[in-house]
């Protein structure tokens, strides 16, 4: 299952799981992060490079709530993610989802960065 928002791409011949989370708040935001947990239950890829941009999207209390259930299940299947687009609230909110998953979180300030990081070679 792949959606508008959740998608696969290929850059830098890696495979990247796409996450638009843009001009998202509230409700709708707490849709997609749902739609994203059926997607990672039905998954059967592990290791995923994850592309998440958050651009102009408001990460309120409740949608932390939803993301860090979310992340219980994503803690299994992915390796690294790359967030664009975070606010410094925002990234206040990705420090603590830092400290409670073992997923390797950055943020960037393009995707052009954020991609380059995601696909490096370790």
């Amino acid at each position: 299952m792949t959606s508008r928002r959740i998608k696969w791409i290929t850059e830098n011949k890696h495979v990247i799981l796409s996450l638009d989370f843009t001009d998202l708040y509230e409700e709708k935001f707490i849709t997609e992060i749902n739609k994203l947990r059926q997607f990672l239950q039905q998954t059967e890829k592990t290791d995923m490079l994850a592309l998440i941009d958050l651009n102009n999207s408001f990460l309120n209390t409740q949608v932390f709530d939803a993301v860090k259930n979310t992340a219980k299940l994503a803690n299994i299947k992915v390796k690294k993610a790359a967030i664009i687009g975070s606010t410094p609230v925002q990234k206040t909110f990705i420090k603590i989802l830092k400290t409670i998953s073992h997923i390797r979180f950055n943020t960037f300030k393009t995707r052009k960065q954020a991609i380059h990081w995601l696909t490096k070679e370790q």
